[in-house]
């Protein structure tokens, strides 16, 4: 049972890390800041998917973190 727990805390302190990185880029990629103008005007794409791409990676940290959705979590 104490194992469970554990695992359990081990388990959301993982996500909740990878999740706050995932944010930190979809918001960087959101408003367009960082390095990710560069790389995207290098490899020739507009720049309105760096939006859509940022939106996208947002809500896919708010799927990772909603408890109890576990196909929908597949998908993220």
């Amino acid at each position: 049972m104490k194992m469970k727990k554990c695992n359990k805390i081990i388990y959301w302190i993982t996500t909740i890390f990878l999740a706050v990185g995932m944010l930190a880029g979809g918001v960087q990629q959101l408003l367009q800041t960082g390095g990710y103008v560069n790389i995207v005007s290098r490899l020739g794409h507009p720049l309105y998917l760096l939006s859509i791409l940022g939106a996208w990676k947002i809500v896919g940290v708010i799927t990772v973190l909603i408890p109890k959705a576990p196909l929908v979590k597949e998908w993220a």
